[in-house]
């Protein structure tokens, strides 16, 4: 569950991730041409409506947790960041700010946008998240006003609730509220957290030195080949339909059932470059051949039928639409699992890390 509050430039944001959650796009985009006539999307198809029993994904033998390769933590200075501490004294105390819990079971990046030396204040901006309970994930985006003691250390964090009122243009004057533009900022927050899930001890880019921060991608992963082959051919077929290619393309997806030679799924793909994304909410058609091969995908979002919203009867049989309204893999996880992707490019989407053997 989102809950997203935009105000001109600055964009606060609070969200809680909850199984079952579902992502906020918008609701329309148009397919680029497809290079592989094999994936030709058809004009005109029967309506299904059978009454067959949709064929679930069979589970695999279990699939033994990913084994990262060790990842180093970069030599060099610490940047001076105008004296903030070290950002083992830092990142929880934000934590604490954004009242994320008590920084055991978070994490920050944040980026510095400048200071006021006569009121030993630094303002930052502040990306945090923490696991809560029961496998809620909060977060938070926004910008902060750090004051520090003349010792070095800490004296308050102001964190704000309301954009525009009169404590924060008190707190934030108007040279540092211009610098809160998305567009200023230098570091890939999303990705940085979902890499540092994985390696907690590795430090928020802003505690490395300038040019020492790993780059993308970082290392492949031996994959099995087997099961590597089958959803490279799923996600190749999906991008080629979304974005017109399937290169430094990463796709996920919920698979909705299969029936009478047909695979039905809900994908969600995106580019190594997070600049390129193409905002669609596709339910997509796989035609599988008997040799497995995908001869043809067809893509809709849902469109307005007989007054409602829902997805095109030509295409999608009466289970699969019924099903499109159900909740489904949490939309957060899915996300979270893309950003890792965007280090590791060989690992598998996240149908296939749950063991999920694909048709």
């Amino acid at each position: 569950m989102y809950i997203k509050v935009t105000f001109n430039r600055l964009l606060i944001t609070l969200f809680a991730c909850v199984f079952g959650a579902t992502a906020c796009l918008p609701n329309s985009a148009t397919l680029p041409a497809m290079p592989n006539a094999e994936l030709a999307v058809e004009t005109a198809v029967p309506v299904i409506e059978q009454s067959k029993t949709l064929q679930p994904l069979s589970t695999s033998r279990p699939i033994p947790p990913t084994i990262f390769p060790t990842l180093t933590i970069p030599d060099g200075p610490t940047p001076e960041a105008y004296g903030l501490p070290d950002w083992l004294v830092l990142e929880p105390a934000l934590l604490e700010a954004a009242k994320l819990g008590d920084g055991k079971k978070g994490r920050c990046e944040w980026e510095v946008l400048g200071h006021e030396p006569g009121l030993n204040k630094v303002y930052v901006w502040a990306v945090c998240e923490s696991w809560l309970y029961d496998g809620i994930k909060s977060a938070i985006a926004v910008p902060a006003a750090i004051y520090m003691k003349a010792d070095g250390s800490i004296e308050r964090i102001y964190m704000p609730v309301f954009y525009g009122d009169e404590e924060f243009n008190r707190e934030f004057p108007n040279w540092i509220q211009k610098e809160f533009s998305y567009e200023s900022h230098r570091y890939d927050y999303s990705a940085n957290l979902a890499l540092r899930e994985k390696f907690p001890n590795f430090p928020p880019q802003a505690a490395v030195a300038e040019g020492k921060y790993p780059s993308k991608p970082l290392t492949t992963l031996a994959p099995d080949e087997a099961k590597t082959k089958r959803w490279i051919a799923y996600q190749s077929a999906l991008a080629k339909v979304w974005y017109g290619t399937d290169e430094d393309i990463f796709c996920e997806w919920d698979y909705l059932g299969q029936l009478d030679g047909f695979v039905y799924l809900q994908p969600d793909c995106e580019p190594l470059d997070r600049q390129q994304r193409e905002f669609w909410m596709p339910y997509c058609r796989l035609k599988i051949e008997q040799d497995e091969k995908i001869s043809e995908v067809i893509c809709k979002e849902k469109e307005q039928f007989g007054g409602s919203l829902g997805l095109d009867p030509q295409i999608f049989p009466q289970q699969i639409r019924e099903r499109s309204w159900q909740d489904s893999t949490d939309t957060t996880r899915i996300k979270e699992h893309i950003e890792l992707r965007r280090w590791f490019q060989d690992m598998p989407p996240l149908v296939v890390e749950l063991g999920l053997e694909l048709p």
